[in-house]
């Protein structure tokens, strides 16, 4: 009797580490499934024991993918992204680029990052393009 009883902890075990993950639930449901296959009788339970184990796996697997997994698209957003019309402006470095950092066009700080290696603050600047929220820009010193 004592061997079922370890056999469903250990499967309840097994499930509840799919929500609740740490090493914990994992290492009882182990030890307990192995206590059970020692005390079991007949030589070969481990197998069906074991086996059963895996069906409750994949059980949680499911329902975890299933309550995690985005239920629409995510087509056509972004995270950040540029303003294309910032481009062909001028402003200043406002903190040294190097080659990241912030530049200021008009009232804005806005981050950026150089077409070259490095650039000064209080260098002029023109955005010759972006990536992500960065602006890319170059000095317009020759």
């Amino acid at each position: 009797m004592i061997e079922f009883l370890l056999i469903l902890v250990g499967y309840l075990l097994i499930y509840l580490e799919f929500f609740f993950p740490s090493w914990v639930f994992g290492s009882f449901a182990l030890f307990s499934l192995i206590g059970a296959s020692v005390l079991f009788p007949v030589w070969w339970a481990f197998l069906p024991i074991f086996a059963g184990g895996a069906i409750f796996a994949f059980i949680g697997l499911y329902q975890v993918r299933h309550k995690i997994a985005l239920k629409e698209s995510q087509e056509g957003f972004l995270a950040s992204a540029f303003d294309p019309q910032m481009i062909g402006k001028r402003g200043v470095v406002a903190t040294d680029l190097k080659p990241s950092g912030t530049v200021e066009i008009g009232q804005d700080r806005i981050p950026a990052t150089s077409q070259t290696d490095y650039l000064a603050k209080g260098t002029s600047i023109e955005v010759v393009g972006g990536e992500g929220a960065n602006l890319i820009v170059r000095s317009t010193k020759k």
